[in-house]
């Protein structure tokens, strides 16, 4: 699976200097909890794998190995109890959560062995198993529990509160083969908790399904689906999803001359 991983951010990547970087957790009653970087990385740390998707139905999926410190741990050594959380970033990005999801989450300073990459949030970023992208802010300065819920970024934009994943796919790419077929492959990612179900279709035809490897949770997954067109020429092809809704979601509508 290539380890390409998608970029997004709402501004200019900040240039950070580790040195001058500290990440903080407050709640306005107890002694602020503030850590150095080089404090950070002296911590006991976790590594694992984990895949995400930007936000349901972007197409946006990819992998890492991460390696970082357990806000969990954090959150219990800070103290406090109050029910809610809004994470801040150097570049004003902001999410919020409810107590029981960021106490999921983790302080990144690793990815795929390395120290973060600055597109990808280096000093450090935070990483939630099973929610969407936009739930896992780059370049993350501090972590600020209230009483009432702050919204974040996307959450003053309409975004839920939990933003949990769901299931998501794309297209990446078509290869013609010698004998006239068309190999088509992609990525899926399926962090609803249901089983999933995956189907393409060619300029409206009938659906077809995909057969999917077995995967684990949370983790992408290759698909590949290999097709003879009737005719020369440009085709419509759609992606569609099931997982655990009753009806499916056409996530994906792209020319096939754009792929091959």
């Amino acid at each position: 699976m290539s380890r390409t991983f998608f970029i997004q951010h709402i501004r200019a990547v900040p240039q950070l200097n580790a040195d001058h970087w500290s990440f903080c957790i407050s709640d306005g009653v107890h002694i602020p909890l503030i850590l150095s970087y080089r404090e950070l990385i002296a911590l006991p740390a976790t590594r694992f794998e984990a895949s995400f998707a930007c936000a349901a139905g972007s197409g946006l999926i990819a992998s890492a190995s991460w390696r970082g410190v357990s806000l969990g741990d954090l959150l219990e050594r800070f103290g406090s109890s109050l029910p809610y959380a809004t994470a801040y970033s150097a570049d004003g990005y902001s999410a919020s959560y409810p107590l029981a999801l960021i106490e999921r989450a983790y302080l990144i300073y690793e990815m795929d062995g390395a120290p973060l990459p600055p597109e990808h949030g280096f000093p450090a970023r935070l990483i939630v198993p099973g929610c969407a992208g936009c739930k896992m802010p780059k370049w993350v300065q501090r972590l600020n529990l209230t009483a009432e819920h702050v919204p974040g970024f996307w959450e003053q934009r309409g975004a839920p509160l939990d933003s949990v994943g769901q299931a998501d796919a794309n297209l990446i790419g078509a290869v013609q083969q010698t004998d006239g077929m068309i190999r088509l492959h992609g990525m899926a990612l399926n962090t609803s908790g249901a089983e999933m179900a995956l189907e393409i279709r060619f300029d409206g035809g009938a659906w077809l399904r995909i057969e999917l490897p077995s995967r684990e949770q949370n983790r992408a997954f290759e698909w590949q689906y290999a097709w003879r067109p009737a005719y020369a020429g440009d085709f419509l092809v759609e992606l569609r999803i099931n997982a655990g809704e009753p009806q499916y979601k056409t996530i994906l509508r792209v020319g096939l001359e754009n792929v091959l």
